[in-house]
C-alpha cells in the first residue's frame, strides 16, 4: 500500500492520501499531473494532489510530503505554485 502524508513546515499533519493498490509497477516518472500542470505524461487521478488540506483549506506553497511505500520511503520539501 502507498501513502503519501503532507505536513506543514510547523509540523502540523495535515492531508492523508492513499490512493490503494496500483495493479502495476510504474517506472519511474512524474505521476499525477494533469495536461495543464505542464508535466505531461501519465497522469492517475489517484496520486493527485489539489494542494488542499483533509478539510479542504488551501495549504500555504511549502510543505513536507513522506511518500510510504513497501520497501521504500521518501521525505520532500514541496513547492507549490506556478
Amino acid at each position: 500500500m502507498v501513502e503519501l502524508d503532507i505536513w506543514t513546515c510547523g509540523g502540523n499533519h495535515v492531508r492523508r492520501s492513499s490512493p490503494g493498490p496500483i495493479s502495476r509497477l510504474l517506472p519511474a516518472g512524474r505521476y499525477g499531473r494533469g495536461a495543464s500542470g505542464g508535466g505531461g505524461g501519465i497522469c492517475d487521478p489517484r496520486l493527485m494532489w489539489d494542494g488542499r488540506a483533509d478539510d479542504g483549506h488551501p495549504l500555504p506553497a511549502r510543505n513536507l510530503a513522506k511518500l510510504k511505500a513497501p520497501g521504500a520511503g521518501l521525505q520532500r520539501i514541496v513547492f507549490r505554485g506556478k
